[in-house]
């Protein structure tokens, strides 16, 4: 039975794009013992995807569900690339060792419902909570954005209406990296929820506010991904090997985080705890997505989103401009 509430997801979920071998390989034992780890904390939803590792992370995402059962796990995944056999390099767009299959954009009415088919094949069940669209924008697609949005909304969201209708999925939206395409997806289809990585986090809220604004009168729930932006807010300034949206980090990024580091040791916070905690402060975020290469990771993360933070904290960063007031709730 899918699942019908989004206010009843998890706070914190399970995201298993590294169980696809994002940027290095992740072994079997480590994958299993990761994905364990995740259910027997609490971490019961957990987001998939077929871009992940071209089906890996979705095939180890099915022995968890073979191991504790679906019905104990919420289950998301996405559509917009379909998999055909035949890879050209065993590195595809940064996941190493992936399986044997090219990708192929396809948002339309027959690429979603094979997708979903797919999907369900690699993961062991008949059913999805919820599905997301994955990667439309010009971030993606480039100049060829509008085609493809035209595709999903011509085809793509049909096909997940029908299948919200018949119950196979829960709720269904976007998974993104960027604003721009979720303003221009709701002016002419509705949908439940967004999966927003990046663009709303401890480090950045300027982008990810206008939108929420949009929203919020619309009901629809945001997923929170990519709260570290991509390891600046995991290791700190002084991290010789940190990123930032999956490159280098920026000078003005740089400072910023130098400027949040300094607040964090007034208070006695760690700069992680606070990324982890922030995006929960703001009631459209209804769940967060921790990523993690191994149960000892995994461990670290959890700690950090249980470390005791007060309200003075917070308003310190907001008196001194470092994160916006809007949609906070910071109870005394």
């Amino acid at each position: 039975m899918v699942l019908s509430d989004l206010t009843a997801l998890p706070k914190y979920a399970f995201g298993a794009a590294s169980m696809g071998n994002l940027f290095s390989v992740v072994t079997e034992e480590q994958s299993r013992e990761t994905l364990r780890y995740a259910f027997d904390h609490d971490l019961s939803y957990v987001d998939t995807a077929p871009h992940y590792g071209a089906g890996l992370s979705e095939l180890r995402v099915g022995g968890l569900i073979r191991e504790v059962g679906r019905e104990r796990l919420v289950l998301s995944t996405k559509v917009g690339r379909r998999l055909h056999a035949g890879a050209q390099s065993t590195t595809q767009e940064g996941f190493v060792d992936a399986l044997p299959f090219t990708r192929e954009f396809d948002y339309s009415f027959d690429g979603v419902m094979r997708s979903i088919d797919s999907s369900m094949a690699r993961l062991g069940t008949d059913h999805f909570d919820l599905v997301f669209l994955h990667d439309l924008g010009e971030l993606t697609h480039g100049t060829d954005a509008e085609r493809y949005l035209r595709q999903a909304l011509d085809g793509g969201v049909k096909a997940l209406e029908t299948l919200k209708s018949q119950g196979v999925i829960g709720a269904y939206g976007l998974g993104v990296n960027e604003t721009k395409i979720v303003s221009q997806f709701i002016e002419h289809a509705s949908l439940d929820v967004v999966l927003l990585a990046g663009r709303y986090s401890l480090l950045e809220q300027q982008e990810a506010l206008p939108l929420f604004a949009q929203l919020a009168p619309r009901n629809v729930r945001i997923v929170a991904g990519g709260i570290y932006n991509s390891g600046i807010l995991a290791k700190g300034s002084r991290a010789l090997d940190a990123h930032y949206n999956y490159g280098s980090v920026p000078e003005p990024i740089l400072q910023k985080v130098q400027r949040l580091e300094a607040v964090c040791e007034a208070h006695g916070v760690s700069l992680q705890a606070a990324a982890t905690q922030f995006c929960g402060l703001n009631p459209i975020v209804c769940s967060v997505l921790l990523g993690a290469r191994s149960a000892e990771q995994l461990k670290t993360s959890l700690a950090w989103s249980k470390e005791p933070i007060d309200t003075e904290f917070w308003k310190a960063l907001i008196e001194q401009g470092l994160i916006e007031a809007e949609g906070l709730e910071i109870n005394d």
